[in-house]
């Protein structure tokens, strides 16, 4: 932070702004990466969704969770990718190579507004099962369940 609270970028690293870091108390390694195009964020989610999996399919990868946070000027896409076939972890240089292509595919379609996050990393030991695969691949181990009603 600067001072008045503005916070500086690295620039100029893989083309963009780009930091990689491991943040306390976080189970898996994540790479940043934020990028210039400006578009409204009111894209078509859905349409965002597919072209990462679709992007990710080429490098070998697929989608474990995407989440969305952020605000219209400076949206925050976080996602948990594996390997297809999940057959070994994933590491920090994987995430930075998903990161890269889906920066390069990002900014070429203009899909995100000029300011925008991307969270990419490993679905670590805190992974969710999001799919009947997952709860295939996991049965008869032991897993925690948070309840979001009550």
């Amino acid at each position: 932070m600067t001072a008045g609270g503005a916070r500086r970028y690295i620039e100029g690293v893989a083309g963009a702004a780009a930091v990689a870091f491991f943040e306390w108390g976080m189970a898996s390694p994540a790479f940043f990466v934020g990028s210039r195009q400006g578009v409204d964020v009111k894209t078509d989610r859905t349409g965002l969704q597919e072209g990462f999996a679709e992007q990710l399919a080429h490098l070998g990868y697929e989608i474990v969770q995407l989440q969305w946070a952020g605000n219209a000027q400076r949206p925050v896409v976080r996602l948990r990718v594996e390997h297809e076939p999940p057959n070994r972890p994933v590491s920090l240089d994987d995430c930075a190579r998903v990161s890269r292509r889906l920066e390069a595919w990002i900014d070429e379609g203009a899909r995100l507004p000029e300011r925008y996050v991307l969270e990419v990393s490993s679905p670590g030991m805190d992974r969710p099962l999001t799919r009947d695969r997952d709860f295939q691949r996991f049965r008869g181990r032991r897993v925690a369940v948070r309840g979001t009603q009550v």
